[in-house]
């Protein structure tokens, strides 16, 4: 897009080239899917991402993840038909993505000591708005479900309090933390 000026000056100098007569709204098209075709560009780096073998945890996939959904929630918002139907193609994959593998992702965030239900509540304020709330009890309340499955299975006798007051603890900060020490 950085070559507008050079065709605006040849329109100047060259009566061959005046026939093509570009106004201001083809600029303002061919800008739109350019800036458009940059974000699916880089939508697809991120998918390319998440299936590299270097991404391997949950706490690193998930917010990857997030902001890939927040980038396509973002394009489907544009007023341009091409980019709509581009996303939604795009969004249809990643749906199919996000519901088969979103609750595990959820569970071992959720479980991982460094980020608990902080990061699931911050992505899902930008991802869901207004409706972050609904999608947060529906989280917690699946989470809560399967721990007391897994309780009831056991004979130690723990109990689902135990799963509130481990979301409650948090471990300290820093580079050198073991979750496995933890």
């Amino acid at each position: 897009m950085g070559c507008k000026e050079a065709f605006c000056e040849v329109e100047q100098t060259d009566h061959h080239f005046k026939s093509i007569n570009f106004i201001k709204e083809d600029w303002d098209e061919a800008t739109l899917m350019y800036n458009g075709w940059k974000v699916l560009k880089e939508l697809r780096k991120d998918f390319d991402n998440l299936v590299d073998a270097a991404y391997k945890t949950a706490n690193v996939y998930f917010p990857m993840i997030c902001n890939i959904f927040l980038r396509l929630v973002h394009l489907e918002k544009s007023d341009n038909d091409y980019i709509l139907c581009v996303a939604s193609v795009f969004r249809k994959y990643f749906d199919r993505f996000w519901n088969n593998s979103n609750l595990v992702l959820l569970i071992a965030v959720i479980l991982d000591p460094r980020f608990k239900m902080d990061i699931v509540k911050h992505f899902y304020k930008e991802i869901y708005g207004n409706d972050s709330n609904t999608h947060l009890k529906k989280i917690i309340d699946e989470v809560t479900n399967i721990y007391k499955k897994y309780a009831g299975s056991t004979n130690n006798g723990i109990a689902t309090s135990e799963l509130e007051f481990y979301q409650d603890s948090k471990c300290p900060p820093g580079e050198a933390f073991n979750i496995l020490e933890w």
